[in-house]
């Protein structure tokens, strides 16, 4: 779906309302970055495999804060020496606990790892250059800036999540209590596609024993 269409669809249900053209698409932007906030994110938020650059002797990695939403609850956290040796998983931890663990001082090829929200916390402390890699679940293109006949990754998969948030709180604005009711019947259906297809993104190709995934 375009945003011409997201707009097409807003405006026809809210009685083809003609004072949209502003509201309609901050309405919009604010159902994604409502969406965005979580708990749960979709799959089609998660990035590509992404690569970070330590530095020797700092601890503190900056995330990219840029587009950063949230770590990837099925990923993680790798190391990369670049100097061709496997790539190692970091475990993560609670900050005081690595602090106690590996102290302040202590040097090496990193093991271990806490986050704050704006940087991961390396332990011990990298003493060579190396990468970090993983995937992470990140923003997705501002709808407010797109053209009419472009899309993003919202409007391209779950559509009716974010027309169905958007109209409820336009149709409350306007008082319009048939469309506002509309509005969140497409939303509600929209929320169960869109959990059913992260479940499936979950576990398509596994397989499975007691006990988790083998």
């Amino acid at each position: 779906m375009t945003k011409d269409e997201a707009m097409l669809l807003l405006s026809s249900i809210m009685g083809n309302r003609s004072d949209l053209v502003t509201k309609g698409p901050t309405m919009l932007k604010m159902a994604q970055n409502h969406y965005e906030r979580g708990p749960e994110y979709p799959w089609f938020l998660l990035s590509e495999d992404t690569t970070i650059r330590t530095q020797i002797g700092e601890r503190r990695v900056p995330l990219p804060v840029a587009d950063f939403i949230e770590e990837y609850e099925d990923g993680a956290l790798f190391y990369d020496a670049e100097d061709g040796s496997p790539q190692s998983e970091l475990e993560k931890e609670d900050y005081d606990y690595l602090m106690k663990f590996y102290g302040s001082n202590c040097t090496g090829t990193p093991q271990a790892y806490s986050s704050d929200g704006l940087y991961f916390n390396i332990f011990p402390l990298p003493n060579a250059l190396s990468l970090l890699r993983m995937k992470y679940y990140k923003k997705d293109v501002d709808i407010t800036g797109l053209s009419g006949s472009a899309t993003n990754k919202w409007l391209t998969y779950a559509p009716n999540c974010l027309i169905g948030w958007a109209g409820q709180n336009l149709a409350s604005t306007y008082r319009d209590v048939v469309a506002a009711n509309r509005f969140m019947q497409i939303e509600n259906e929209a929320r169960l596609v869109l959990d059913r297809q992260n479940e499936s993104h979950k576990h398509s190709n596994r397989t499975y024993q007691i006990g988790g995934p083998a």
